[in-house]
């Protein structure tokens, strides 16, 4: 709740009425996203270290920013941001774990990551005192139709993504179809918080 509150503030001193993107514009937003994610970890250290019950406090956090037929994401941590397109799931994000770490440098499979002991140790965080963070930007475009998910692992630690499609696809209302997730994995144990948002594209006929 603080990071989101932070970013909030920062992001909105300099407000934006952007109708289009360019290439200049849109490489501008994602290295000014990088910047607000720097800013709300150094308010997050800074905090802990005035106040000694916040020690060790830290979070994930991934932003989505859908503009005409863009979508930017900023990406920092293990929650997911997804594109659902014409019955297909694609994950836009890569979580930061110590797992996910060792399947990059070839020492276990991608196929073992799901399962494996350090799956939940992070590797980039903000607030968690271990530098700058390692943001991930994207840009990615967006059809009409289109519907974006952004996901906690609460979410995907116990929903495959198969049956996360199963379920974008039977639920045609956004609101639907999120409570559908948490409810899917509140059925499988919900060992973890389940955050859970849904937006559905809707774009205009080019002219």
């Amino acid at each position: 709740r603080r990071a989101i509150g932070a970013l909030v503030e920062i992001a909105t001193r300099i407000p934006d009425w952007i109708l289009r993107l360019d290439d200049a514009l849109a490489g501008e937003l994602m290295r000014r996203a990088e910047a607000y994610f720097g800013q709300v970890d150094a308010i997050l250290e800074a905090e802990a270290a005035a106040d000694p019950a916040l020690s060790g406090m830290g979070t994930t956090m991934t932003l989505v920013y859908l503009l005409d037929r863009d979508l930017l994401v900023a990406h920092v941590g293990d929650s997911r941001a997804y594109r659902y397109r014409d019955g297909r799931l694609e994950r836009l994000t890569q979580d930061q774990t110590m797992a996910q770490a060792l399947a990059d440098a070839g020492v276990i499979s991608a196929e073992d990551v799901k399962s494996h002991r350090q799956r939940h140790i992070l590797t980039g965080a903000l607030g968690a005192k271990s530098g700058a963070p390692r943001v991930q930007l994207g840009r990615h475009d967006l059809r009409d139709g289109d519907r974006v998910l952004v996901a906690s692992d609460g979410l995907t630690e116990l929903v495959p993504d198969d049956r996360i499609a199963g379920i974008l696809s039977r639920e045609s209302d956004p609101s639907a179809a999120s409570a559908a997730l948490v409810a899917a994995a509140l059925d499988e144990g919900g060992t973890d918080n389940v955050t859970v948002l849904v937006a559905d594209c809707r774009l205009r006929t080019e002219p």
